[in-house]
């Protein structure tokens, strides 16, 4: 009973965790999940600003440390469709779950073309969707 107890407290506290990202979509060949948190998302003109997931079905490595997901602050130029990092935070475990496994800044990161595929497109109408 116990046991059970247990797993229920701990399949609540995953759903409450996972309920801050919301799915735009994966890649099954690929094994990536994409996700929002819209909670994040500002708006300044044209310019957004959101938190975004990437979650892997396989690890990923950073050196010699495995991950399975990615959170990053992107920066979107919705009228040039362009893109930029700002920071990634890679986790342990898929959806943003585990430990920090790295955490890189980006703060002068240049804006880049978002390619038709890949997910990006996706992303990018996500966070310019007023």
């Amino acid at each position: 009973m116990k046991r059970l107890i247990i797993a229920a407290m701990l399949t609540l506290a995953s759903a409450t965790a996972m309920a801050e990202w919301v799915s735009l979509g994966s890649i099954p060949l690929d094994g990536v999940e994409f996700y929002a948190k819209p909670e994040t998302k500002k708006r300044d003109g044209h310019i957004v600003r959101v938190w975004m997931l990437t979650s892997y079905s396989k690890p990923k490595f950073d050196g010699d440390k495995a991950y399975s997901s990615d959170a990053f602050q992107m920066q979107y130029n919705c009228k040039d469709d362009l893109s930029r990092i700002m920071a990634i935070i890679s986790y342990s475990d898929r959806l943003g779950l585990g430990s920090v496994v790295a955490n890189h800044t980006y703060p002068n990161d240049t804006w880049v073309p978002v390619p038709p595929s890949d997910g990006s497109l996706a992303l990018l109408r996500y966070a310019c969707a007023k």
